[in-house]
């Protein structure tokens, strides 16, 4: 996740990367956006999709888990942990998903965000297919820069409330 708040954090905000605050939890962490813009750019670059010509776009097996009046809840395939995604009300969250959702459709691209993951997954199999995510996450991780991006979102202001 930290990856797509630094590749769609392209423009100038007041805030760094458009992120008013930092609220770190046990499973998860929340993001107070600044602007119903940057929330469009940040959804169009986590959530997930695919087509012949581009393959896959976003963070693989991110989705939607939960919408609140007070932001949306992005979990990865796992479900072990997820980012909140707040600062906005509720209509410009659903704006900024249904923004998303149209420019996927418009570039004929396939939606893989939009509904639950396959939960036919149990057993040795499951976990098995969880630890190598872990690792190819991991690997991606540092062979794409994304400590980088870690370290520097620890220096917004972050709050423990």
């Amino acid at each position: 996740m930290f990856e797509a708040v630094v590749d769609s954090g392209r423009d100038f905000n007041e805030h760094a990367f458009g992120i008013r605050r930092v609220q770190p939890g046990r499973d998860t962490v929340t993001l107070h956006l600044e602007s119903a813009e940057r929330a469009v750019n940040l959804l169009r670059h986590a959530l997930p999709s695919y087509s012949e010509q581009y393959g896959r776009n976003g963070l693989a097996g991110a989705w939607i888990r939960r919408r609140t009046p007070h932001g949306v809840e992005i979990a990865g395939s796992g479900g072990e942990a997820s980012v909140w995604l707040t600062g906005l009300p509720a209509a410009e969250w659903t704006r900024a998903e249904a923004t998303v959702a149209a420019e996927q459709a418009d570039e004929q691209l396939q939606s893989l965000w939009q509904d639950r993951p396959s939960e036919h997954a149990t057993g040795e199999d499951h976990q098995d297919t969880a630890e190598a995510a872990r690792r190819r996450r991991w690997d991606n991780y540092l062979n794409r820069g994304a400590w980088c991006a870690s370290g520097l979102l620890r220096r917004i202001a972050i709050s423990t409330r």
